[in-house]
């Protein structure tokens, strides 16, 4: 859905994620087909025409598109990011629905209320006078962020919002080591850890260092660690990665 939305140049943001996960990518994949169609093929409607003769509703439409990619354009202009969208929207609907299951209800508290324009904000909103930033600006202008997450409340939200900043986080370290942005050091507490621990969390602990990025985390016992990963040798891993 992601890469759908690039090839339309659309931000991302968790509202629309969960608006195609509830509502079908259909919508998305007739956007898409058709910017791809406009920019790669001029005058390609009337091509398209026959497939598009009993196309009513959105579905039908997506459909009709769909088949015109695979007969016609995949073997001119293939587009991989493009064929990923496809085959999500040609899978199973009901063993889709299976997969995401345990999916939804998390996008839905991480978009409802005042979580919504929050976590993801509309830059053309002229009502909202906040500023928008993210983890690479904030790093990048020595700034400083406190982000409590209100775990004893709330722990699903606060686990799942504390999780994404650190995925976000993995992945500025992975840019300052890979291309040098800055030599500037970043400390970054974490209280609670247990409550945030996730795979990219365990990537910076190991290879952080070399992004220049020093980690202090705080937890009650090793234990908490272990109640949160799965299998036994991934927090066997992070025991003495903390360790030392």
């Amino acid at each position: 859905m992601i890469q759908g939305l690039m090839v339309i140049e659309e931000r991302p943001t968790l509202v629309k994620l969960r608006r195609y996960l509830e509502g079908g990518p259909s919508t998305l994949v007739i956007q898409a087909l058709e910017r791809y169609f406009d920019n790669n093929l001029g005058h390609w409607r009337q091509e398209a025409r026959p497939y598009l003769k009993n196309a009513k509703e959105i579905d039908s439409k997506a459909l009709g598109l769909v088949k015109f990619y695979r007969e016609v354009v995949q073997y001119q202009l293939p587009n991989l990011d493009l064929e990923g969208l496809l085959s999500l929207f040609e899978h199973d609907r009901a063993h889709f629905s299976k997969m995401v299951a345990s999916l939804i209800p998390i996008m839905n508290m991480l978009t409802s209320g005042s979580l919504g324009p929050l976590l993801s904000p509309n830059p053309h909103d002229i009502d909202d006078l906040r500023p928008i930033t993210n983890t690479g600006h904030i790093i990048e202008k020595a700034q400083v962020a406190y982000i409590g997450l209100d775990s004893l409340s709330d722990g699903m939200v606060g686990s799942a919002i504390g999780s994404i900043l650190l995925a976000d986080l993995a992945a500025v370290a992975g840019d300052r080591y890979n291309y040098g942005v800055s030599d500037r050091p970043v400390n970054v507490f974490v209280d609670e850890a247990a409550e945030v621990i996730n795979d990219p969390f365990i990537q910076v602990l190991n290879k952080g260092r070399g992004a220049k990025i020093r980690l202090f985390i705080a937890t009650q016992t090793f234990a908490d660690f272990a109640a949160r990963t799965v299998p036994r040798t991934k927090h066997d891993k992070c025991w003495v990665t903390s360790i030392t």
